[in-house]
């Protein structure tokens, strides 16, 4: 629970802005000194944890060894169980919270068997206060997300949280603004007219008379918007995570919700590679004049897969003779 919320608090302790870039060897400092507290801590316990257990049941060596082959056989259950929780998309924090309640009942089973009362009565006592946070468990998961909120964007109200299977999403409120932040970074803001006709016009005059275009990634609604205005025939807007797009959809003003509707634009929920294949194969003469690749830094696995050359061979075999692919990655720090 302290190095969760040390992580939330990481840039008010390195007294880092959140508008300042983190430096690297701040980073490796902060994260060293307080992962290698919790890494001796733990190691710490599980060294006196064999010494206690010879100790009770004065045996040779092979008591060490199964110790061990224990240990590692639970940190694989555990493992499996937290990756299956995961994928339920439970929140990281109740997660370790049941974790932990588990975990403790677990100790305390094993301290009967060696009827040590005091040990049992300070477990007992430990059990009682874990158990009696449980009501308020919804409390301790929306401070988490505030604080997460404010380390991002300080002055922003929450509004949503969301676990997706490809990212963790916040949607924030700020200055009449909605803002949609992805793993730790800003996606986009809205309603955003300028910066959405400036980056529209800038693509559209680089694709000589684009007609049909194609956008992949996430974040692209107030770049859909600008392009509408356009004499565009057709736009297909590529967002493989279904449940950003319902969230974040249901969050845009009613102005570009009209927008949405527009009979050019078709949103698919698929995989961009699986899309650009089915593309090729089922409908070859309906090439794109345009391909927008409007996607983060690729600083996960689902991101990296727009920055390789199998994707950029597939969106080439999609376009016209001159078509145009348009995309973006954040400049170097000097």
């Amino acid at each position: 629970f302290l190095e969760l919320f040390f992580f939330l608090t990481l840039r008010e302790i390195a007294n880092i802005p959140w508008w300042e870039f983190f430096p690297l060897e701040k980073v490796f400092l902060y994260v060293f000194f307080f992962t290698a507290f919790i890494s001796l801590f733990t190691g710490v316990i599980f060294t006196l944890g064999l010494v206690w257990a010879k100790q009770k049941e004065r045996t040779d060596s092979t008591l060490i060894s199964a110790c061990y082959i224990v240990e590692a056989l639970g940190s694989f259950c555990a493992g499996s169980l937290v990756t299956i929780l995961f994928l339920h998309l439970s929140p990281p924090l109740v997660i370790l919270f049941w974790g932990a309640v588990f975990f403790s009942l677990f100790a305390l089973g094993t301290i009967a068997l060696f009827r040590d009362t005091r040990a049992f009565l300070l477990h007992i006592a430990f059990v009682i206060i874990l158990l009696a946070l449980v009501p308020s468990l919804t409390h301790m998961v929306s401070l988490f997300q505030q604080r997460r909120l404010a380390s991002i964007l300080p002055g922003a109200r929450l509004k949503e949280e969301v676990y997706t299977p490809y990212q963790h999403i916040l949607i924030g409120e700020r200055a009449a603004h909605i803002i949609v932040i992805s793993n730790g970074g800003v996606v986009t803001s809205f309603p955003e007219v300028i910066d959405a006709e400036k980056d529209g016009s800038l693509i559209l005059a680089e694709a000589e008379e684009a007609r049909r275009i194609v956008i992949f990634g996430y974040g692209a609604e107030n770049l859909i918007c600008a392009l509408l205005r356009f004499p565009l025939t057709h736009i297909s807007y590529v967002v493989e995570d279904t449940v950003y797009f319902e969230h974040v959809s249901r969050r845009l003003p009613h102005e570009m919700k009209r927008a949405f509707i527009d009979g050019r634009l078709r949103v698919t929920h698929a995989s961009p590679r699986a899309f650009l294949a089915r593309t090729q194969q089922q409908r070859p003469d309906e090439k794109f004049d345009l391909a927008v690749i409007l996607v983060p830094d690729p600083s996960t696995l689902l991101l990296n897969s727009f920055f390789t050359e199998e994707f950029y061979a597939l969106v080439q075999k999609n376009l016209t003779e001159r078509g145009i692919i348009a995309t973006r990655i954040r400049s170097a720090e000097n």
